[in-house]
């Protein structure tokens, strides 16, 4: 599903230039199909427990604190976010 994200980002990315608001949508989608691995890589212990995920490995800890992980994991909110409030906004053609 990630790897289907980030085609989905760059592909936002041509259309932005043209299209916001299909740019926006394309975001949205791209941002809630990598959520779930970063999810996983960065809070492991509550992944298991919320999907009743059977592990062979114990683990450490609940929160794997990976700075480049949590760096993406914001990235996403922020581009979430971003294309959202895009979405949102009503825009009067003159």
């Amino acid at each position: 599903m990630a790897d289907w994200g980030w085609v989905l980002f760059f592909l936002g990315l041509l259309v932005a230039i043209k299209f916001h608001r299909i740019a926006s949508v394309i975001f949205l989608a791209a941002s809630l199909l990598c959520l779930p691995m970063f999810s996983f890589i960065v809070l492991p212990g509550y992944f298991d427990k919320v999907f009743h995920a059977q592990s062979s490995i114990p683990l450490q800890s609940k929160v794997n604190w990976d700075m480049m992980s949590i760096l993406t994991m914001l990235s996403l909110a922020i581009a979430f976010y971003l294309s959202l409030r895009n979405l949102l906004v009503v825009r009067n053609p003159i």
